[in-house]
């Protein structure tokens, strides 16, 4: 009884686990000069501009380099053509059942507190107001197709048309969140489609050789 609540505690938790996102904080502001980003799991830095994550702690390695002989040369590209034939066959057998596991991935994918800001700077009134249009026209486009494809908390939006300025000045400001749940799905998806894929090419030319031995029986030769 202890042990199967052991077990349950532990499914718990890797659930907990797996259903804490990871998120990318992204804040751009060329009005200020000021880009920052930051990648983070469970309130901890992973990746950040400042290079303050913790997978980013520099450390001195003396790395000394070793003149390669012909032969190792040699060996090196073949072993690299093997390797790239394997890389190919792989990719050609992935690429059909690609679609079902993105599917899954991009679920887990959420975008929150957008906020998009632009003030479309021009010298020429007509210019201006004719980039205006074209980057509002981007702007909405492209927000409601994300809109169609996930989840996206927009906090504001507002395009304005700065006239007498010499450039176009942007404000970008979001966290967007990847659930770690949809991607062990999608790679359960991904690997039971090559699985299935793999053995249903193993079993094709057993069926061929099998049909081509009774057609041959069956004429008497």
């Amino acid at each position: 009884m202890i042990g199967l609540w052991v077990v349950l505690g532990i499914l718990i938790l890797l659930a907990v686990i797996l259903l804490i996102p990871i998120t990318l904080q992204l804040d751009y502001d060329n009005t200020q000069n000021r880009t920052f980003w930051k990648i983070s799991w469970f309130a901890f830095s992973l990746f950040s501009s400042d290079e303050s994550g913790f997978f980013q702690r520099k450390e001195s390695k003396s790395k000394v380099k070793k003149k390669k002989t012909d032969e190792e040369k040699d060996e090196k590209k073949e072993s690299r053509l093997k390797k790239g034939k394997r890389i190919w066959k792989m990719v050609r057998d992935i690429v059909p059942i690609l679609p079902k596991p993105l599917r899954i991935l991009w679920k887990g994918i959420s975008i929150r507190k957008l906020v998009i800001g632009v003030q479309v700077g021009r010298f020429d009134a007509k210019d201006c107001a004719v980039a205006y249009g074209t980057v509002s026209g981007t702007v909405y486009t492209t927000l409601g197709i994300l809109q169609s494809l996930m989840r996206v908390q927009v906090e504001q939006v507002q395009v304005q048309c700065a006239f007498g300025k010499d450039q176009t000045l942007w404000i970008v400001r979001g966290k967007m969140h990847f659930c770690l749940l949809s991607a062990f799905a999608a790679i359960g998806s991904l690997a039971i489609g090559y699985v299935t894929k793999r053995n249903q090419n193993t079993v094709k030319p057993t069926e061929r050789s099998t049909k081509k031995s009774k057609i041959q029986e069956n004429t008497g030769g």
